[in-house]
Order: structure tokens, then C-alpha cells, then sequence
């Protein structure tokens, strides 16, 4: 599905209707100390089932831990994913300390 060779990651999903349900970007960045995913913008419509958004969030855990490449998450929505989930924080870069 991703060719994780490559340095931008990113998928749209559409419901059976051809309605836009999620789309997200995912760029691989080299900072001093590491590559990094960074995820600046997931968009998720919010008359789809949340169920599109639990599986394109498991497609980003499986990215960055087969790449062992942690996620920076810039989006919000994200954010509050990760907080949720505790698994998530084994790829979190730059990880709140006050979570």
C-alpha cells in the first residue's frame, strides 16, 4: 500500500458514495538528532464513521514502527489521538512531558 522507501507518505480514502472521508500527509524530515514523520494536517470528515479514522491512524503507527521513524504530530486531531492511546506513545516524537 506505501512505499515506505519514499520520504512523503500520504492517502485519501473515499466512502462508497465518492465523499472525501479522510485525507493525510506525512512527510519524513532529517532534524539534528533523527529522522522524524511529521504530520502537519489530517483531515477527517466528520459524517464518516470513525472507523475510517481508526484505520488510517493504525496505517501511521505500522509507517513509523516498520521504518522505526517516530511521528511528530502537528495536527490537533492527532494530538488528541495519541493522548488517548497509550501505544502510540512509543512513536511520539517530542512528546509533551505534561502527558
Amino acid at each position: 500500500m506505501f512505499n515506505l522507501n519514499n520520504s512523503h507518505q500520504f492517502c485519501k480514502v473515499y466512502d462508497d458514495d465518492d465523499i472525501l472521508v479522510c485525507h493525510w500527509v506525512m512527510d519524513k524530515v532529517s532534524r539534528s538528532d533523527r529522522d522524524v514523520w511529521i504530520i502537519e494536517h489530517f483531515f477527517f470528515n466528520p459524517a464518516a464513521e470513525q472507523a475510517f479514522f481508526i484505520n488510517e491512524m493504525h496505517n501511521i503507527f505500522e509507517i513509523a514502527t516498520t521504518t522505526a521513524t517516530p511521528v511528530w504530530p502537528l495536527d490537533p486531531q492527532v494530538i488528541a489521538y495519541f493522548k488517548q492511546h497509550p501505544k502510540f506513545a512509543k512513536i511520539w516524537y517530542h512528546k509533551p512531558d505534561s502527558i
